[in-house]
């Protein structure tokens, strides 16, 4: 903790110091004492119980939440400590917001909680190969235990048949245009893009009549679309009261289909926003690494500190406005393969960099039909050359030795997301890091388990971000489809408590873990 006031308080005045120091250090005793029993493994039982027992579990886990301050927004719980959450101090105790991309207004304190952790107990290492590398692993091990792996094959619609008795079951996909029937089916593209892209708009609609929990999210889902079309909410749902942006006058908003049916949800429609999107820069260059003083580590530039105010400043800016953030990485430099002594020869041809910018989709919602509109396809081209130039400045600013030795860019924009990644919004992390996602009530909901017989979720919307909250996803995934093979990990399980918690905690999880097993074999919603 003395290491990040230390950094935190480096450029606040002698006068103030001492103030701001106290406060910094209420702050961050807060988040100490609660990182010691909190990991997002604790949401596993809500997500793995039978839902009959995981509504009985949200009081208690809404009274220990409430207790660590584990439910508020970052801004809510820094003002009850003394400070400012648009101070330069706190800006640099969230230099990491960008890698979530929500500000301290929204971001819940589980979250910044959990990446503290993780820059404390986990050492991150890049792959020889980038990131592609993983895929491939993931790929081979799926072929070589029988699996068919398809390239370029987006899923265009779920199949879905309603019985007799009025259940859903899946019956297959349609990818380009043929039906592939199976029983059973995993969805990692996101919450969103499952249920929104791939199911036809008619079986969502009687899905959500039938199931009040699903039009809970169905709901959210949508007005969290219609949100970002517009403008972004950017106060926090409890706990704190910053301003937030109003949505354009006019904007329709479709009305919830929990309050068309008999089945009323008991709780307002919780907006589930998606993330903020991204557009990226990759640059080749004509030399190794060592050429351009590149270190093998990435690192965020901000306007200001007022990370809250960039976020605001660019919303109302518009496309040509300044970025509220900034990543700059050389994938080259962390190889280590590219330097002059590379391996191989052909990893000798000459580094490279990777720029990342932070936007908002109510800026490129427009452009979304440009296949039909020669004007706008000009428009487009001439946006994305500007924005390519913008952050070449930024390269050649905080690396000035690459200045002339550009040898190849390749530009990006959140509608490449939408193409490549099959996202609504460009939304490359999913859903928004919020207090809302993150309630215990929604934490419930998002589970891999849907209402359709045979469909499963996976991925970090039903767990949290990164690739950590994928992985930890892909074990709910398993335990949801077949609990007995939950049995074979749940050593994982109990590891995953361990850096920066109790033993005590630890041997909790595991016991509850078992619990959910056992219960889980002898409910109905396995059978």
């Amino acid at each position: 903790m003395q290491h990040m006031v230390e950094q935190a308080l480096c450029s606040v005045p002698a006068g103030e110091r001492a103030q701001v120091s106290a406060a910094v250090r209420r702050f961050l005793r807060k988040t100490f004492r609660a990182r010691t029993c909190f990991g997002f493994s604790a949401f596993a039982p809500l997500k793995l119980m039978h839902k009959w027992i995981a509504r009985w579990l949200l009081v208690p886990y809404d009274l220990l939440f409430r207790a660590l301050h584990l439910n508020e927004s970052v801004a809510s719980s820094m003002r009850e400590s003394g400070l400012d959450p648009t101070s330069d101090v706190a800006g640099k105790l969230l230099y990491f917001w960008a890698d979530l991309g929500s500000t301290a207004a929204d971001m819940p304190m589980s979250t910044f909680i959990n990446q503290i952790k993780r820059f404390e107990n986990f050492r991150l290492y890049y792959p020889r190969g980038g990131g592609e590398v993983m895929g491939r692993a993931l790929g081979s091990a799926f072929e070589a235990a029988g699996g068919k792996l398809l390239l370029k094959s987006r899923v265009e619609r779920l199949l879905i048949s309603r019985s007799l008795n009025g259940d859903f079951s899946i019956d297959g996909v349609v990818v380009k245009g043929k039906s592939i029937l199976c029983p059973l089916v995993i969805s990692s593209s996101g919450v969103s893009t499952t249920f929104l892209r791939m199911m036809r708009p008619e079986d969502a609609q009687a899905i959500a009549a039938c199931d009040s929990d699903f039009a809970e999210i169905y709901d959210g889902l949508r007005e969290g679309i219609e949100s970002g079309k517009s403008a972004r909410p950017v106060s926090p749902p409890m706990g704190s009261s910053p301003t937030s942006e109003p949505t354009s006058p006019g904007t329709a908003r479709p009305k919830p289909i929990s309050a068309r049916g008999k089945q009323s949800v008991p709780q307002p429609v919780r907006q589930l926003s998606l993330s903020r999107t991204w557009c990226f820069l990759f640059v080749g260059l004509d030399g190794p690494d060592e050429d351009y003083d590149f270190i093998a580590k990435h690192e965020w530039i901000f306007p200001s500190w007022d990370h809250q105010a960039n976020v605001e400043a660019h919303l109302a800016g518009g496309i040509d406005s300044e970025f509220p953030a900034v990543f700059i990485t050389s994938p080259s430099a962390k190889d280590g393969r590219c330097s002059a002594n590379g391996a191989h020869p052909a990893w000798q041809r000459g580094a490279c960099v990777m720029l990342l910018a932070i936007t908002e989709w109510s800026h490129w919602q427009r452009f979304v039909s440009l296949k039909d509109d020669d004007t706008l396809k000009h428009e487009y081209a001439a946006i994305k050359k500007s924005l390519e130039k913008r952050l070449l400045r930024t390269l050649y600013s905080r690396f000035p030795l690459t200045e002339g030795h550009v040898k190849y860019t390749s530009m990006s924009t959140p509608l490449a997301m939408n193409t490549y990644l099959g996202t609504t919004q460009g939304e490359v992390n999913g859903l928004a890091v919020s207090c809302k996602r993150f309630s215990m009530r929604m934490q419930m909901l998002l589970r891999p388990k849907t209402p359709v017989k045979g469909l499963y979720l996976s991925g970090h919307d039903i767990s949290h971000q990164g690739l950590h909250g994928a992985l930890m996803s892909s074990i709910y995934t398993i335990f949801a489809c077949s609990p007995r093979s939950m049995l074979s990990i749940l050593p994982m399980v109990f590891l995953d408590w361990m850096p920066g918690g109790s033993a005590l905690v630890a041997l909790a999880a595991l016991a509850i873990a078992l619990l959910a097993v056992v219960l889980s074999l002898l409910s109905s919603e396995h059978s």
